[in-house]
């Protein structure tokens, strides 16, 4: 990848800037953790990187240790760590320069008790004279007016615990309150108060009473507030010690929340964010000075990295991105979600007939080439997959190639096998995220109360076949569904219907390569006058600083993704701000914004996906509130008429700290 630097003096004008709004962006690093629930994060402030360790995946809970630079996750490699394990937190212990991790759940050792540091190479293991009882789903909590990491309740083996402790460095100490939390939860969260110097506590499980607590390094307290979040459980707070705010997202009771609130030391706030990561519980949040934000990662078994950016202050430099980048498309997938009762799909037949790049996908009325199966009951049980089932031959599917095929007991066929809990019912977010999977009836299904359920090869046509003869759904409510996959040696598959009808459940058919390809929404299926073709997906073109833009520094000015076929990429300085954007239909780019003058522009050619550009910013404190807009551009052949999209624009705030 090819850098090209600019100096600040070229560009600069002192212009007044408004304070903006809080917002999360989401970031696409190039590399990332697999999806993640219980898992924990610090930012270890003198290696520059955000620490990830822990946590449950797809294939259960992992040890597992990543470093967020800013730009991309990185796997860490260090000679020692701890066992694996999930409900565990970090925090990072700012005297000793290291991150602390204390207990958490084991694979097959129940609560722990353990005490670890990371000090940006390896793990360490102490042994403190004094260990606090074994615990999991507590909150750790760096405290500046302590100077010590402060814990607090969480779920022993059994019960609830109430205690308090700190580490100093050396040892735990308890700190012995006359007070606590109470009704007794765990699964709550805890935060650092800059504008009190105390903890403030929020929420938690069972109860999900909407409650804050208050540590004020003697005694706990409940704090009444005019306004409050919802109760929950799962949630997770972290400090942005810039603007003094404790910032609370997510969580879950029956269903999972996706609001963002601020504690302010008084009362808590609202926030109305233009974009959000969507609802989850058992993510987590960190604080990354460096670059001016609060960090997201994971949650729910996701893998998507999101900042809550910090707006500039006086006296903190920040860089903050506006608008969206072109062209977003989500054309990979396709689907039609049912409610219960309302499925008017069957007898048809889809036919998907490859293009190299997707599929044609063709739907008639009646099932002409309907496979009488003559194979034994595969004899599924309720929520279970059936496979490996080797198909003969190797199908090239758009996004892969798999030789085997896998068979859910609730009506969908996969490539690969998947967790327990992508079985259940029809999900567009679960087909999106997981492997590749053709969905003639996902539901709720039951093979073992009834039906039958058979792979087989058809002599005739050579066409792998899977077919469900009337199969109830749950519990067992008849009449039964039949329908089925066949795939064929080269490359088409048919989705067969006969008369289904959907009766307590929900039902979602549809196709999708998976592997966190993009929402298209559900569309009515019925309603379609031609065929469908589906294509990949393409992601909008991104531009962020990777540092804020304090004085002396040079910025990396990053762009992407870069499509392959683009042969150079620019990056585009301004000193006037246009929003919300100029509409580049125009010139031949529709979705595409210009979001500034263009009044210096840098040619960068790409590599690994990306254009940087290095910013050069004067070691001048007169500079200090001068703002610089920038945006990215990529001349791509074919993807419009002009060759070329843009990005979203940003917003660089310069200052000395």
């Amino acid at each position: 990848m090819q850098r090209s630097a600019l100096c600040a003096g070229a560009v600069l004008a002192a212009l007044s800037v408004p304070l903006a709004a809080q917002d999360w962006v989401r970031f696409f690093p190039r590399t990332s953790p697999p999806g993640l629930t219980g898992h924990a994060m610090a930012y270890d402030g003198i290696n520059d990187r955000t620490v990830l360790f822990g946590g449950s995946s797809a294939s259960g809970r992992t040890n597992q240790t990543w470093l967020f630079d800013g730009l991309d996750w990185s796997q860490a490699t260090p000679a020692v760590s701890p066992p694996p394990r999930a409900g565990h937190p970090l925090a990072y212990d700012l005297p000793r320069g290291k991150v602390l991790l204390f207990g958490g759940i084991g694979v097959g050792t129940g609560v722990l008790a353990d005490t670890w540091v990371w000090d940006g190479v390896n793990w360490q293991q102490l042994t403190p004279a004094l260990v606090p009882p074994a615990r999991r789903s507590h909150p750790l909590v760096y405290h500046p007016g302590r100077a010590t990491c402060v814990m607090h309740g969480g779920a022993p083996a059994s019960g609830t615990l109430t205690d308090t402790w700190e580490w100093n460095g050396v040892d735990w100490q308890q700190i012995v309150t006359a007070n606590y939390p109470t009704p007794l939860r765990y699964a709550a969260d805890m935060a650092y108060d800059p504008a009190g110097n105390g903890l403030v506590l929020f929420s938690g499980y069972p109860g999900a009473v909407a409650d804050t607590w208050y540590f004020d390094n003697t005694n706990w307290a409940l704090r009444t507030t005019a306004n409050v979040p919802p109760g929950r459980w799962d949630h997770t707070m972290a400090t942005d010690p810039v603007r003094n705010r404790v910032v609370l997202f997510g969580g879950t009771t029956s269903t999972a929340f996706g609001d963002t609130w601020e504690f302010d030391g008084v009362d808590w706030i609202a926030t109305s964010p233009s974009r959000a990561p969507a609802a989850r519980s058992d993510q987590y949040l960190a604080y990354d000075r460096a670059r001016g934000h609060v960090l997201l990662f994971g949650g729910s078994s996701r893998n998507d990295t999101w900042a809550y950016q910090t707006p500039p202050q006086p006296g903190f430099a920040a860089a903050i991105p506006y608008g969206q980048g072109c062209i977003d498309e989500a054309a990979a997938s396709f689907y039609e979600h049912f409610p219960t009762g309302t499925f008017d799909l069957g007898n048809t037949t889809f036919q998907f007939v490859p293009t190299g790049t997707g599929y044609v996908v063709i739907t008639t009325p009646g099932v002409p080439n309907w496979h009488t199966p003559v194979t034994a009951n595969l004899g599924l049980a309720d929520e279970t997959v059936s496979g490996p089932h080797a198909l003969g031959f190797t199908l090239n599917y758009p996004g892969g190639s798999t030789s085997n095929l896998y068979i859910s007991s609730n009506g969908f066929v996969m490539v690969a096998p998947t967790a327990v809990a992508e079985w259940y019912n029809g999900s567009p977010a679960r087909m999106l995220a997981g492997p590749a999977r053709w969905c003639p009836y996902w539901s709720d299904l039951n093979p073992a109360s009834g039906g039958t359920v058979t792979f087989e090869i058809d002599p005739a046509t050579a066409a792998a076949t899977v077919t469900f003869v009337n199969v109830p759904e749950y519990p067992a409510v008849t009449p039964g569904q039949t329908f089925q996959v066949a795939i064929f040696p080269n490359g088409i598959v048919e989705m067969r219907l006969q008369a289904c009808q959907s009766i307590t459940q929900p039902v979602l058919v549809g196709w999708s390569p998976g592997r966190d390809a993009k929402d298209p929404g559900s569309i009515d299926i019925s309603a379609l006058t031609g065929p469908l073709t589906t294509s990949p997906d393409k992601d909008a073109l991104w531009h962020r600083a990777t540092l804020r833009p304090v004085t002396g520094n040079q910025v990396p000015l990053v762009s992407g993704p870069i499509p392959p076929a683009a042969p150079f990429a620019a990056v585009v300085f301004g000193l006037t701000q246009i929003y919300p954007g100029v509409h580049l239909n125009f010139l031949g780019m529709p979705g595409c914004y210009q979001y500034m003058s263009a009044d210096v522009s840098q040619f960068v050619l790409p590599g690994g996906g990306l254009a940087q550009s290095l910013f050069t910013i004067p070691n001048a404190p007169t500079l200090a509130g001068v703002a610089i807009k920038t945006q990215g551009a990529a001349f791509v052949p074919g993807y419009n008429a002009t060759g070329a999209i843009t990005s979203n624009g940003l917003l660089l705030t310069i200052d000395v700290n």
